[in-house]
């Protein structure tokens, strides 16, 4: 079957630019940040603050915008102006039962672009007591501290986080190829062209457990059709945002240059699923959506 991923174009060279979003001007004028996140406080998130975090509920509001000013600073990235760390996607995920099970019995697990660990924080909870020196964390920018600061748990959350970069990981990295049952990866994808996305597909082919059952998951932007999307003003390049086609085609092609065999699955989910008003996206088109995948594998 005759591939749909785009060739490079011009302003997606080969050059492995690991965060597009470096080098962007710094500015609360960019449309992905929202002046208004109220709405995005779930009941669910707003109970973990409360009763985990031991937050009173009168403060809970403006520890949210306090630690979303802090991280804004860290790096200007959409998933922090549109308050992203109170979503827990990996809960949703169709697989989750079974990865807290296999958790539990002692596989291995990776969070990379962990941002706040928030999806870390549920993932530990439901472990009940379970060891946790599996669980890895890594984000190429440290917002990690920040998780510690917004979630009021450094003395009890014990995860090993370190920063690294996926798309050319350092010593520490290196050191868990072959070792990982579970890869959960958020939000990486979109940001780079196929040449990257397809480098980066490798890496964490060298990361997981030579062994069927192995996962890769995590979710992204997605379109019905693929197409490339501009950066915003300072960004590098252009990015390439996959269908469910596009994305199945990008990992036969990746199984093709590593020897390995994956069974991919996904879906796209509308920001009201979410539970995100779609106005808030628009500004990357009407088709954007988001690509929720699982792959396996064989």
């Amino acid at each position: 079957m005759a591939t749909t991923l785009s060739p490079p174009t011009v302003a997606d060279s080969k050059e492995k630019i690991s965060d597009p979003m470096d080098t962007v001007i710094p500015s609360k004028e960019y449309k992905w940040w929202l002046n208004n996140i109220d709405h995005l406080t779930t009941p669910e998130r707003r109970k973990v603050l409360e009763n985990y975090s031991n937050i009173p509920p009168e403060d809970v509001r403006q520890h949210i915008y306090d630690i979303r000013k802090k991280a804004w600073a860290v790096r200007q990235y959409p998933c922090t102006g549109m308050a992203r760390f109170l979503d827990n996607l990996l809960a949703q995920s169709p697989v989750y039962s079974d990865i807290v099970a296999r958790l539990k019995k002692g596989d291995s697990f990776i969070d990379i672009g962990c941002f706040l660990g928030q999806e870390l924080r549920q993932l530990v909870w439901d472990l009940d007591g379970a060891p946790t020196t599996n669980i890895h964390a890594i984000d190429i920018v440290n917002h990690w501290d920040l998780g510690y600061e917004f979630f009021k748990d450094k003395d009890r959350f014990q995860v090993d986080f370190f920063q690294d970069d996926m798309l050319q990981p350092g010593e520490k990295l290196r050191a868990l190829q072959g070792t990982m049952d579970v890869i959960l990866v958020n939000q990486i994808f979109h940001q780079w062209g196929i040449e990257n996305q397809i480098e980066g597909a490798i890496q964490l082919v060298k990361l997981s457990r030579a062994r069927p059952g192995s996962l890769i998951l995590g979710n992204q932007a997605g379109v019905p059709e693929q197409r490339e999307l501009l950066g915003p003003k300072g960004s590098k390049y252009r990015s390439l945002v996959h269908s469910p086609q596009s994305w199945k085609d990008m990992w036969d092609e990746v199984g093709k240059r590593t020897g390995t065999q994956w069974k991919t699955e996904s879906k796209l989910l509308t920001w009201e699923q979410l539970g995100h008003d779609p106005e808030e996206t628009a500004y990357m088109g009407r088709d954007i959506l988001m690509l929720e995948f699982v792959i396996t594998r064989q």
